[in-house]
């Protein structure tokens, strides 16, 4: 029944169209003027028979193809919004791409003070569909030379305990899952000469100061993406600071 009432719907559109009321139009004024005129009974009738045959033909045959190529285009774009798409975002220095904790570190007294600087890539999921067992990896660093590098290993994941590198994306305009890719600790907010990267096992990160440029990537769903990071901790300051490679 719904499709017969789309059916119509269409059909009467493709009625109201201009070239058939043209056509519609003619057939009248053959009709009723050149069939009287010339007093040809064949010719008003047969034109009084292609109405509704008309009509007829836009029910059952050109309005049905027009509804399949519609819904066709429809099927093709909720299939193209349903594949799996992913992107990696870092959005500078703001939260929560960059979260500042002050750490109070009991190692005998007197207590304290440290700040703890960690910088973290948003995953932005670009489908329509939850993309399950993501992780972020980091496939390269420059220079590689050092004891802190692991390529192919995990990234740890915000706010999950030590040894959870996989996640599932939510699809949304903004990032939904964020990934830690590397921070530093400042004792009484001096500056420090290490840096760590985050990785989700328990291997040496620890990072001599220098600047590194970073490629990670996100992969899951059977789809990936890639990011390139600048990270450096450079004289006078020796503050960490991320930024995206050109």
């Amino acid at each position: 029944m719904g499709y017969v009432k789309e059916n119509i719907k269409v059909t009467w559109r493709a009625w109201k169209d201009a070239r058939s009321l043209v056509a519609l139009g003619t057939l009248a004024l053959v009709a009723l003027g050149v069939g009287r005129y010339v007093n040809d009974a064949r010719l008003a009738y047969g034109t009084a028979i292609l109405l509704p045959a008309w009509f007829l033909f836009l029910f059952f045959f050109v309005t049905p193809v027009r509804m399949w190529l519609v819904a066709k285009d429809r099927i093709r774009l909720l299939e193209a919004r349903m594949l799996p798409s992913l992107e990696i975002v870092f959005g500078g220095a703001r939260r929560p791409y960059l979260q500042e904790l002050d750490i109070i570190v009991d190692d005998g007294p007197p207590a304290a003070m440290e700040q703890e600087r960690r910088f973290r890539v948003g995953i932005r999921n670009l489908s329509d569909a939850v993309i399950c067992d993501a992780r972020v990896v980091l496939e390269s660093c420059e220079p590689s030379s050092g004891d802190f590098y692991f390529p192919e290993h995990e990234l740890a994941v915000m706010d999950q305990r030590r040894g959870v590198g996989r996640f599932d994306v939510s699809p949304g305009q903004e990032p939904t899952a964020f990934v830690d890719v590397v921070m530093e600790r400042r004792r009484g907010r001096q500056p420090s000469d290490w840096m760590f990267l985050c990785y989700k096992s328990r291997l040496p990160g620890l990072m001599p100061p220098a600047r590194y440029v970073l490629t990670l990537r996100v992969e899951g769903g059977g789809t990936f993406a890639r990011k390139r990071l600048v990270v450096s901790k450079t004289p006078p300051e020796r503050l960490l600071e991320v930024v995206e490679a050109d």
